[in-house]
């Protein structure tokens, strides 16, 4: 507004705007390496080339891909795990601090899948097509959700977003989509976190 129509109107910058400004200041001067444009193949419904299952809980994730050989199981660092629903009253109870929601714990696992994926493919995993797709299975439809729009309204929610744009712009042949597991067929991922 103010080099279009000489605007004087002065804005509040929140500290997430900041830090998502910061990435695209990193990627606009940078187009050879982050080019706009997105393969048909990323548009297109089409059949997942992968899969992977995730799932989390209180005190840990974890997730497994048999298309892609890998599998994973973090367990949450006690600063995690004490701003859960299963701490929190004990541990932050009157104090600052907001309780971390399973949402946000089952969006981590699913970052974690996609970085996952991400690198089992940087290492030489043999692909029928140069722009694969991976489908990651959760049962937890708000983190899906994120994962389609990367929005959300909670400051963790949104550093995740960028996480996982992050990867997805470091790796522009991946494309990912998530869908719905009820949690009874998940119950390796489940086994696993």
């Amino acid at each position: 507004m103010q080099k279009i129509w000489n605007s004087k109107k002065r804005f509040h910058i929140t500290n997430t705007l900041r830090k998502e400004l910061k990435l695209l200041h990193h990627i606009f001067p940078n187009l050879n390496d982050f080019p706009f444009i997105t393969p048909i193949a990323h548009i297109i419904d089409r059949t997942p080339d992968f899969v992977a299952k995730g799932d989390a809980c209180l005190d840990g994730a974890g997730g497994f891909s048999e298309h892609l050989t890998f599998w994973w199981f973090l367990e949450w660092p006690p600063s995690v795990k004490n701003r859960t629903l299963k701490h929190f009253i004990k541990y932050y109870h009157g104090m600052q601090g907001n309780m971390l929601s399973i949402n946000l714990l089952e969006y981590i696992a699913i970052i974690i899948s996609l970085a996952a994926a991400a690198t089992r493919l940087s290492q030489g995993f043999h692909l029928s097509h140069p722009n694969p797709l991976l489908s990651i299975l959760s049962d937890n439809t708000t983190a899906i959700s994120w994962t389609k729009r990367a929005a959300t309204s909670i400051k963790e929610g949104k550093a995740l977003a960028r996480v996982l744009t992050s990867i997805l712009i470091h790796n522009p042949s991946l494309d990912i989509n998530s869908f719905f597991i009820a949690g009874k067929q998940n119950d390796v991922a489940d086994a696993i976190s």
